[in-house]
């Protein structure tokens, strides 16, 4: 089960009801789940029916601004303020200008 202090506004989840999955933007952090926005309507998501979005080249190309090839084959997709690379089979996020940090073994994107 993922963990309140685990979430922040903006980040994406996963919820599967009897009408399907649904992939909901988190709008706020409540003591017993998060509260999303889905066709108008508001939903409050219990922190143990949230599915993490594990982290794989298609979604983090999704999500980023951008990203770039280098000569070592190396795709790092750029963020607003950290890029993000998977280096040995393992993703990393590091941070850029005041917000200079390396995150190794991120694996869901709400990790981001």
């Amino acid at each position: 089960m993922i963990q309140e202090n685990e979430l922040r506004i903006g980040n994406w989840i996963n919820h599967t009801n009897r009408n399907g999955t649904f992939t909901l933007q988190v709008e706020e952090v409540l003591a017993k789940g998060v509260r999303c926005v889905y066709n108008g309507g508001l939903w409050v998501i219990p922190y143990d029916e949230i599915e993490v979005i594990a982290l794989d080249q298609d979604i983090v190309s999704k999500c980023c601004k951008s990203y770039e090839f280098f000569h070592d084959g190396v795709i790092v997709y750029k963020f607003d303020i950290f890029n993000v690379y998977k280096q040995k089979n393992i993703w990393v996020a590091d941070g850029l200008g005041g917000y200079a940090r390396r995150y190794d073994h991120v694996k869901n994107l709400h990790e981001l």
